[in-house]
């Protein structure tokens, strides 16, 4: 059995999406065969966890990032992790190396593969923040990252495999960063757990859901100014919206309803049982290189999906697998013709569910990470 050193930002109890998929990686990498450590901060150390302190208050090490200063926040981790793995691990070993936009888990990776010569594996979750990639900075945030970059370039020469999680980024690092397209797989995450859907699915009103983040990059707000006076169609929106004040104007619309957070099991029961259409809004180009996770959700529950998106792989797998529509983010008018067009005939959402169930199995996580599982396998 092979050791492989699982190294990602945060790990434990805290059971955010991310955090859910990363254990779902190693569950199936330890199913593979893989001896797997986590390799995390401030989480309780086990005989499997390597966990090394980090304090995410101290706003000295951004600081220091923007200046130009330091490659990333968590410089002084790697550092102190490298030191402490570097008399654990051997040539024959693994490190796969999660990023959620954080370079220094690369930066670990990369000093363990230099000092030991073992196998190397980047996992891009979403790409490394503040750099450009087609021209776009990925969030806005204005600073000095020329020694950010020139590192970023250096780890990923170094990778024995490259896994990313957007068509649009496996482009990106083959053409602007000069990867080697042997040495680099695109792997979208897919859902979690399968759903056992009801039967039946109800079209005499379109009834949408919007059940993701509430926040300037998604602007869930345009659905209501978009549809408020659009008596034929529902709006429901599920979580944090009462501190978010684009929708405040709206709490009293006949025809928008608002629920607090869900746990996910009344979330998904909600959903299957109330709506036919889900919401998903990203309104930055620079999202393009990102999947929402929310898009899989919905093909889990067999919901079809109106998008208002950036020109990328989201707007590509509704739209190239007819899951629902999706438009630009700025394509407003002919976003709220075709939601016109769906209240007249309803019965084009059978086609969106249709397409979504004959695929769903090819989206479970379980069957997508197969092909990572393959590919570290052959290194």
């Amino acid at each position: 059995m092979k050791n492989l050193y699982f190294i990602t930002r945060f790990w434990g109890e805290k059971n955010s999406g991310g955090i859910l998929l990363r254990k779902e990686n190693v569950k199936y990498l330890q199913q593979a065969g893989f001896n797997t450590f986590i390799i995390t901060t401030n989480a309780k150390n086990e005989d499997n966890i390597f966990s090394y302190p980090f304090d995410f208050l101290n706003k000295l090490p951004h600081i220091l990032v923007k200046l130009g200063l330091s490659e990333d926040y968590l410089n002084s981790w790697a550092n102190i992790a490298y030191n402490d793995l570097k008399n654990k691990v051997g040539q024959d070993d693994y490190v796969y190396a999660t990023t959620g936009g954080e370079l220094s888990t690369l930066k670990l990776g990369f000093l363990l593969k230099k000092t030991k010569g073992l196998k190397f594996i980047i996992h891009f979750h979403d790409p490394i923040l503040y750099l450009k990639y087609q021209g776009l900075q990925f969030i806005h945030n204005t600073g000095f990252y020329y020694f950010r970059e020139k590192a970023l370039r250096k780890y990923l020469q170094a990778a024995d495999l490259i896994i990313t999680t957007s068509k649009t980024f496996y482009n990106t690092l083959i053409e602007e960063f000069n990867v080697d397209n042997n040495k680099i797989i695109n792997n979208y995450f897919g859902y979690i757990n399968k759903l056992e859907l009801k039967q039946g699915f109800d079209i005499s009103k379109i009834k949408i859901v919007y059940g993701g983040v509430f926040d300037r990059l998604q602007k869930p707000e345009i659905l209501a100014k978009l549809l408020e006076k659009q008596n034929n169609c529902i709006i429901n929106y599920v979580g944090e919206y009462k501190n978010y004040i684009p929708l405040q104007k709206y709490l009293d619309k006949q025809n928008i309803n608002f629920y607090d957070n869900m746990p996910y099991n009344d979330y998904v029961n909600f959903a299957t049982s109330n709506c036919n259409v889900g919401f998903v809004p990203l309104v930055e180009d620079y999202l393009k290189f990102c999947v929402p996770s929310k898009i899989y959700e919905l093909i889990n529950m067999g919901i079809p999906i109106l998008g208002l998106l950036p020109d990328g792989d989201a707007m590509d797998i509704i739209n190239k697998n007819g899951y629902g529509k999706a438009f630009k983010h700025n394509e407003l008018d002919k976003f709220k013709n075709f939601v016109d067009e769906l209240v007249e005939k309803p019965e084009e959402l059978l086609k969106f569910r249709e397409n979504i169930l004959k695929d769903r199995d090819n989206w479970f996580i379980g069957n997508k990470f197969r092909d990572v599982i393959t590919r570290i396998s052959d290194l």
